[in-house]
Order: C-alpha cells, then sequence, then structure tokens
C-alpha cells in the first residue's frame, strides 16, 4: 500500500474543523479521531499511522451518524452520498457503495426515526484511495479523483403522506410502486426541511 507523508495530510483542503482526540494504539501504530458536522448529523474520520520513527498514514475508517430530531416513529429513510468535483456522484447502500447518476436517491437504511450508525470506510484505505477504488469499481475508470464531499441527512414520511398513499391506493389511482412513492416523499422531505449537510470533504487532487 502506498504511504501518505504528513505533509501530505495537513496539506488537505478539509472545509470543518472538528473535535480531535487521540485512540491509541492500533495494528502497531496509533489513532486520531476527528468529528464534522453537527450532533444530529456527523462522521468521525479516523486516522490510522503505522508505528515507524516518521509515522505514515496508513487509512482512514469513517463513520457516518445520523440522529433525526424530526419525525420520530414514522417511517425514515437514511441517506449518505457523495459528490466528486461538486457532483453527486455516488450512495452508500445496504449492499455498500453505488455510483448515482440521476433520479431518486437510494438511502443507507430504511428505519423509524432512530439513531443510525453507518461505516462507509473501515480503515484499510485513506479516504481518497478509497473513493478512487469505487470509482474504478462503478465503470469510473482511473484517473485523478479530485475535490470530495460527502453528504448525510434524512427524510420520513409525514402522517398526511401516509393517508395520501393510502387514498392512492385504496382508489386504484396509481402505478407507482409503494416502495417508490415513499422514497419520493422521504427525499422530497429531507430537501424541503434541509434536513441533510456536508459532513467531510478532501481535495484528492494533491496525493492524499
Amino acid at each position: 500500500m502506498k504511504r501518505i507523508s504528513l505533509v501530505m495530510v495537513m496539506a488537505a483542503a478539509f472545509l470543518e474543523i472538528g473535535t480531535a482526540s487521540a485512540d491509541g494504539q492500533y495494528w502497531g501504530g496509533f489513532t486520531e479521531s476527528q468529528t464534522y458536522g453537527t450532533g444530529a448529523i456527523n462522521s468521525v474520520v479516523t486516522d490510522i499511522y503505522d508505528n515507524s520513527d516518521n509515522p505514515q498514514l496508513v487509512g482512514q475508517k469513517m463513520t457516518v451518524n445520523i440522529n433525526p430530531t424530526g419525525g420520530i416513529g414514522q417511517p425514515t429513510a437514511y441517506y449518505v452520498g457523495i459528490g466528486i468535483n461538486n457532483t453527486m456522484s455516488g450512495m452508500y447502500t445496504g449492499s455498500g457503495w453505488k455510483a448515482y447518476r440521476s433520479g431518486l436517491y437510494e438511502p443507507a437504511a430504511i428505519g423509524a426515526g432512530g439513531h443510525q450508525t453507518f461505516t462507509v470506510f473501515s480503515g484499510d484505505r485513506t479516504i481518497c484511495q478509497s473513493v478512487a477504488r469505487q470509482v474504478m469499481l462503478n465503470g469510473g475508470g482511473i484517473g485523478n479523483v479530485g475535490s470530495v464531499q460527502f453528504y448525510a441527512g434524512y427524510g420520513y414520511i409525514t402522517p398526511e403522506n401516509q393517508a395520501t398513499m393510502e387514498k392512492l391506493y385504496s382508489q386504484h389511482a396509481t402505478t407507482v410502486p409503494s416502495d417508490t412513492m415513499q422514497l419520493m416523499y422521504a427525499q422530497t422531505q429531507m430537501m424541503q426541511a434541509k434536513a441533510y449537510q456536508k459532513i467531510y470533504s478532501v481535495d484528492c487532487s494533491i496525493g492524499n
């Protein structure tokens, strides 16, 4: 695995600064964690270093936390997305990362409005290396990834939405599958309520 120097790590353009903490030993080296975002929607990025005299960054783990403040008890869709060069390019789903090109976002999970945590990168590579690999696996070829942005949010089905759907289906007034309609309502609610935010950003064009 290519090792990245601390100088290169410090040069990365992080757009948000969180609270740093040392986590101690890891794989014979040490880790440092930092939180980005807010209490309701955030990411925790853990930098993993080796135990050499000049510690090298060998991996980064990213965990996303979504703790809804509305719609508790309602059907809720949880979203984690990635933008490349400020264009939405992928969604983290129940089966891992998938390319996004258009249409509805695919959620990471469906729940009932409680707290959800997703480990979107395990730490076996740096975030930029992981993103480059996902781009390659999803047919994007090998090349310069550029700037990368991560987003997270949630949207839920309101009682009014639920009543509307029940009426439509009871009257056979729509052919849209119920799962699709629920996601339409959830995504619309998220966008209208602005229940999403950027949770991490890094410039992968400088060798991270």
